[in-house]
């Protein structure tokens, strides 16, 4: 599907509308409907500081596993970080925004909504290439080093929380406790290192 809003092509893939229906339907926990509004919320971040920044995306992409936002590069460096910044702070906003909201109320969805905008605005602050804290520290970095240098100690620290995270997969399930969340982070940490520097 394509349409244009606000003069920015969308494109959402047809396997992107199926993975997401496909997890709603057989989600018990009914936690992926409030992240997935989470995501949407850190994504708006970044897009209202494109914006901002005068680098509005020409084009959005939904796909499987990503969201593609096609866009010219900033002509300073600090509006890249402003823009890597706006994510996980719509994030953090809407988590304070949310218990402000739950202690009127009482609402448990209230509570809940809060805690995954806070796990997912920390998830991405992590200085791993891909995320949004790498953004951050490759900008640091840049300033300070060449980019080879930068982005190669990028690409280390992201296969030390790779490592991190295998180890502790591994230690789950010699305990017998499987969980391969540890063992898809170790995998997505590897490979955004590779691809996306």
């Amino acid at each position: 599907m394509r349409f244009k809003l606000f003069g920015t092509q969308i494109y959402i893939s047809f396997f992107f509308s199926a993975v997401i229906a496909l997890a709603l339907a057989v989600d018990r926990s009914g936690l992926l409907l409030p992240t997935f509004g989470a995501v949407v919320l850190h994504e708006a971040g970044h897009l209202l500081a494109l914006n901002f920044t005068g680098c509005a995306p020409t084009a959005i992409r939904l796909i499987p596993a990503s969201v593609q936002i096609v866009r010219p590069f900033c002509k300073k460096p600090t509006d890249e970080t402003l823009i890597a910044v706006c994510g996980p702070l719509s994030n953090f906003l809407f988590s304070i925004l949310f218990v402000v909201l739950w202690r009127g109320t009482d609402s448990f969805a209230l509570l809940r909504f809060s805690f995954i905008n806070l796990i997912i605005g920390i998830f991405n602050l992590l200085p791993v290439a891909g995320l949004d804290g790498g953004i951050i520290l490759l900008c640091f970095l840049e300033r300070h080093f060449t980019p080879l240098k930068a982005v190669f100690f990028l690409r280390v620290l992201s296969f030390v929380f790779s490592a991190a995270a295998l180890t502790v997969g591994m230690l789950y399930l010699f305990k017998g406790q499987a969980n391969p969340s540890f063992f898809l982070l170790a995998l997505y940490f590897s490979l955004t290192a590779l691809l996306k520097m």
